[in-house]
């Protein structure tokens, strides 16, 4: 509209504003050029965005094509109709320039507006996703972008917090906003501040900022804390800073804030932390003062807390009338009297979730909690009890809470790996969740358990005709034989809604027979859209393994695929047969394929080269064929195959034979190099005949990949030496969003290892 004049539609300076802006070239330009006015030239510019916008689920129907114009322009028009309206648009934030659209040219990067950088050039970018949402006196209205978002989530790293802060201080309407801190980083205090003060006249009502391994001490997040106090409004507040530099001045400060705010949620999560009791204690007293806490999520998991500090914690919860308790103990040793004080803090809470692995709890701590949970009547509940000393009686336990709730149950999740849960211990729980008739969502891990097919069977019978939608069922390392894959192979086809199934079988008695009847059961579900098989260490071959590809072939929605077969009995045959069921699924999302220590060799890879080629939006890859009969040959199929997956985000291939030589490193390596969209890379070759040449190629590889955040490079036994590690060393320092580095390349001179620590510290 702004080429609009009363001489008429200037399209020539259109056509070189959008040009210049997109990269539009060729017929597209000179359609814009000949434009009779602005609307003619604006369908032909959202034609233009429309060949090269990524993906159009980011938005509702109808509403895409509005956003990225309105981006463009950094202003927004209002739609008229309907009334209200939610508009889910990903962003870049472009430096302090303004925000922009996800928009790729042909060659795959993103076209760069001319006031931040020239085109093709990269920039330095990083996601944020916002959401708008119109009202009545908005209607038809013109506005600046950040004036009406009202959502906002961001991934950053340590430079870009204050960026982060600058733009979102300009965006008046913001009521949620989460943040994600890419691990590894350091962010020091007057980063922290510069966002808190940018937040504090913003009116949130909903807070969260996260972080796994983000190097936040407590002296930065006190005065973070003491932003965080004014937010007024805030009534949910997240911080979760998992293996942060967290001690219990860092925790008194967060307590302080919540306190000061009496939120409606409250989740704090300091795992693997310095936090002890002094720290609980303060927390404690915070949440004993908050009576408006509905939910309350904390983790104390693998911290210095003890049974005293868990105690002081589950006593200020007891008095709330909380409607969701989420509470992670790992590794906190939990006593019979720190178990009742835990009992107490359920209450009535229909939401329950205790994260208990490692506390050694026994089977008479196991039915404190079980009583307790009888108490009321729970929608979800989620226990896991892994790593303990939970027997028969505490499963029983567990099985009466069950039935308690038995009229309203949607989700249970139970843990007792490693424990010593019998047959007749499962044989209750089976018995308790058949009556569970509104049941959509099951996971039980056993694993470790002296379990047998008469337990097993008896639990997977139960099973039949609920409404479960997702099943994770784990019996790795029980006695269990082809008498339950029978079983099981007569369940499944009862659960017509089941669209997530993972069995874990690792370590049983398992034969071809028994994962026949298994693929039978899982051919039988139509809605499925994820399967994953655990079947190592069992006595499988191609029969086995062709018997699933067959399976898989005959589903109609399937995205995910896991299928674990190693060290079984496994050739090309059976290689082969899977790799045609996958063909069918041209759509698949993510395959996980594991051969390691089998007898594939280059000719069954072939098959799956071929397979993997008809898949272009594939997601994630994973392929071990460590110690597999597969040479030059074989990777070369793969790479043959990898161009054609330009979608990948997460790769990983893992090789052990001598015969995989530079050549294929180099080739493989420049294939990888122009996946424009990868993240997390995993190259790992086993005692192969790579040299320092083919090092330098995976060298080069990652240099290339501008935004990679992880990479795993594995070089064992391979004739690489200080040179290579050098060039990685390199490589790894001119890699801005490189945040996790794994190095394996055998035997290195000190003063090597002593600069690779070096950057990996940095």
């Amino acid at each position: 509209s702004e080429h609009s004049t009363e001489a008429g539609f200037d399209g020539e300076a259109c056509a070189a504003v959008v040009a210049d802006l997109l990269g539009v070239v060729g017929s597209a330009h000179w359609k814009i050029r000949e434009a009779e006015d602005a609307q003619a030239a604006e369908e032909l510019v959202l034609e233009a965005v429309s060949s090269t916008q990524e993906s159009k689920e980011h938005f509702p129907p109808g509403r895409y094509e509005n956003a990225i114009v309105s981006t463009l322009g950094r202003q927004i028009t209002v739609p008229v109709s309907p009334i209200t309206t939610v508009i889910e648009v990903q962003m870049y934030l472009v430096n302090a320039h303004g925000l922009y659209g996800r928009l790729t040219a042909s060659d795959g990067t993103v076209p760069a507006p001319s006031d931040v950088c020239p085109p093709r050039l990269s920039m330095d970018v990083f996601p944020l996703s916002v959401s708008l949402r119109s009202v009545d006196d908005d209607l038809g209205r013109r506005h600046s972008l950040a004036t009406v978002v009202e959502t906002a989530q961001a991934v950053v790293h340590a430079a870009e917090v204050a960026r982060l802060a600058e733009r979102l201080a300009a965006m008046p309407r913001l009521a949620a906003l989460e943040i994600s801190v890419a691990s590894g980083v350091v962010i020091g205090g007057p980063a922290l501040i510069q966002l808190g003060e940018a937040l504090v006249h913003l009116p949130l009502k909903q807070f969260a900022i996260s972080s796994s391994g983000c190097e936040i001490g407590s002296a930065a997040l006190i005065d973070f804390a003491s932003c965080l106090g004014h937010f007024k409004l805030c009534k949910d507040i997240s911080v979760s800073l998992v293996n942060a530099k967290v001690g219990d001045s860092g925790a008194e400060a967060l307590a302080c804030t919540i306190e000061a705010l009496d939120p409606v949620k409250v989740h704090v999560d300091v795992g693997q932390s310095r936090v002890s009791n002094p720290g609980a204690f303060a927390l404690a007293a915070a949440l004993a003062k908050c009576k408006s806490a509905a939910e309350v999520q904390l983790g104390f998991g693998q911290t210095r807390l003890t049974e005293e500090g868990l105690s002081c914690v589950c006593s200020a919860l007891a008095p709330l009338h909380l409607s969701a308790i989420i509470l992670d103990c790992t590794n906190i040793p939990l006593t019979e009297a720190a178990g009742g004080h835990m009992a107490a803090a359920l209450g009535t809470a229909p939401v329950v979730h205790l994260q208990l692995s490692g506390c050694d709890m026994e089977d008479r701590v196991a039915g404190v909690l079980g009583r307790a949970l009888q108490s009321a009547p729970r929608r979800v509940l989620r226990i896991d009890c892994c790593r303990g000393g939970v027997q028969d009686d505490g499963a029983v336990a567990m099985a009466a809470a069950l039935r308690a709730s038995a009229t309203v149950l949607e989700e249970v999740e139970l843990g007792f790996g490693g424990c010593a849960v019998p047959d007749s211990g499962m044989t209750s729980l089976g018995e308790a969740l058949g009556q569970l008739k509104r049941l959509v969502k099951l996971t039980l891990q056993v694993h470790g358990c002296p379990v047998t097919d008469i337990g097993a069977r008896a639990f997977v019978s139960a099973l039949a005709h609920l409404p479960l939608t997702s099943l994770f069922l784990g019996l790795s390392m029980c006695r269990v034989t082809d008498a339950t894959a029978a079983a099981l192979g007569t369940a499944l086809p009862q659960l017509p809604e089941l669209s997530d199934v993972q069995l874990e079988f690792y370590g049983c008695q398992l034969t071809d027979v028994g994962v026949g009847h298994i693929a039978t059961g899982v051919a039988a579900l139509k809605k499925v859209q994820r399967v994953e098989l655990e079947l190592c260490g069992n006595d499988i071959g191609d029969k086995g393994l062709a018997a699933v590809g067959a399976a898989l072939g005959l589903l109609c929605d399937l995205q995910q695929v896991r299928v674990s077969c190693g060290g079984c009995r496994v050739g090309n045959e059976g290689v082969s047969r899977i790799s045609r069921g996958l063909k069918e699924h041209v759509g698949l999302k993510s395959v996980n394929l594991l051969l390691f220590r089998t007898k594939v060799s280059d000719s069954g890879v072939v098959d799956f080269g071929e397979a993997l080629a008809r898949m272009p939006q594939m997601e994630n890859l994973v392929l071990n064929l460590c110690g597999c009969d597969v040479t030059d040959s074989g990777v070369e199929r793969i790479s043959a195959a990898l161009v054609h997956m330009r979608s990948l985000s997460t790769l990983s291939l893992i090789f052990s034979k001598h015969g995989v030589s530079d050549v294929t490193a180099h080739e493989l390596g420049g294939v990888i190099g122009e996946m424009e969209k990868l993240t997390t890379l995993s190259l790992n070759f086993d005692a192969c005949d790579i040299t320092d040449a083919g090092a330098h190629s995976i060298t080069r590889t990652i240099m290339s990949l501008r935004h990679l955040t992880r990479a795993r490079v594995g070089l064992p036994g391979c004739d690489v030496g200080d040179a290579a590690a050098r060039r990685l060393a390199s490589a790894v320092a001119r890699s801005p969003h490189l945040v996790a580095v794994s190095v394996d390349v055998g035997s290195l001179l000190a003063t090597s290892v002593q600069q690779l620590r070096k950057l990996v510290q940095k």
